[in-house]
């Protein structure tokens, strides 16, 4: 994989709206009170439904596919500095 710092990761703050969940019912994403939405990988899901909140103030950190207006997770960090990911 590659070996990034978070700062040089595309980043977004904004209040969590609700979260998303995959067909077989794997919590896989949520979207942003600013209408972004962000999907992280399944293995993130507990840790994310443990430490967040629907109205939660959280930073993601990850890439943008091509031509989407979506976020893909590498980490995911609460206001109280919990950084959940890589």
């Amino acid at each position: 994989m590659y070996n990034l710092e978070l700062g040089e990761l595309s980043h977004v703050t904004s209040g969590v709206d609700h979260f998303l969940v995959n067909p077989h019912g794997d919590t896989d994403g949520l979207v942003l009170t600013n209408g972004l939405e962000v999907h992280f990988p399944p293995h993130f899901s507990a840790e994310v439904l443990a430490a967040v909140r629907a109205g939660d103030r959280v930073t993601v950190y990850g890439v943008v596919p091509r031509a989407t207006a979506m976020l893909t997770a590498v980490a995911i960090e609460t206001e109280d500095g919990k950084r959940i990911g890589d």
